[in-house]
């Protein structure tokens, strides 16, 4: 719970006593990159998945990356194709994610992430780009499952959709890699 100021708070509280389940609440926020590298730095779990708030996965989403990793050692990461949904959770399209990669569907070998500095703290957005950027300029491998296990919902208030942000971060992007 990065510093929420919605329903957050009283929805992980159903939560607080589930095993292998830790919360942790900023006291202020510090961006998703931020809370996304201290989450990744509390666990020393061999394998790092991200699910992004509103979103959603397939039921066997986290079985079928993780076997996918475990069968396949020359691979630092495996992802999985995705569908955008509305936010009443509707179909509207089916996305590869070789096409039109995404930071969620994907599960990492926890020491990849490590080794690669974890994400960007100065990316509000794109932090995703930046480490896809970082991944692959350390000849990291990713192995894609042409499957749909991950849910995009699609709405008007992600920071996605909030054009000048996103190219804000964009031309940062471009400067920080010289592209």
């Amino acid at each position: 719970d990065d510093a929420s100021d919605d329903s957050t708070s009283s929805i992980l509280e159903n939560y607080k006593d589930v095993e292998n389940i830790t919360i942790i609440t900023n006291e202020k926020n510090i961006g998703l990159p931020a809370s996304l590298n201290q989450a990744v730095r509390s666990y020393s779990s061999q394998f790092i998945v991200r699910i992004d708030a509103d979103d959603f996965v397939d039921f066997k989403y986290l079985e079928y990356l993780r076997y996918f990793i475990l069968s396949n050692s020359d691979y630092d990461a495996v992802s999985c194709d995705y569908y955008i949904v509305s936010e009443n959770e509707k179909r509207e399209s089916r996305k590869s994610a070789i096409e039109a990669p995404i930071g969620c569907g994907i599960i990492f070998r926890r020491d990849t992430l490590v080794s690669l500095g974890l994400y960007n703290a100065d990316f509000l957005a794109r932090e995703e780009e930046d480490l896809q950027i970082r991944f692959d300029k350390a000849g990291k491998k990713m192995l894609n499952i042409p499957a749909p296990l991950y849910r995009y919902r699609n709405h008007n208030k992600g920071i996605t959709s909030n054009h000048h942000e996103m190219q804000k971060f964009k031309d940062k992007l471009n400067k920080e890699h010289e592209k």
